[in-house]
């Protein structure tokens, strides 16, 4: 089941085209099965120093929950 709407991903998102990027695409895989796919602004240029870093942390924390859960 994918999460797309997930707030901690959205936020990470917005702060990423708050930070300068102009477009912004994550995707995330666990033990296979894709759980975060989102995109935001024009989705053509990624860099992890002004933005990426929030998406990878709202990400694991998606991925420890699913874990947690049985």
């Amino acid at each position: 089941m994918t999460v797309p709407h997930d707030p901690r991903v959205r936020a990470a998102l917005d702060r990423a085209l708050e930070l300068g990027e102009i477009g912004i695409a994550v995707a995330a895989y666990h033990r296979g099965e894709l759980i975060v796919d989102a995109v935001a602004g024009l989705a053509g240029h990624l860099q992890a120093e002004r933005g990426l870093r929030p998406a990878v942390r709202a990400i694991r924390e998606i991925v420890a929950e699913r874990e947690e859960s049985p």
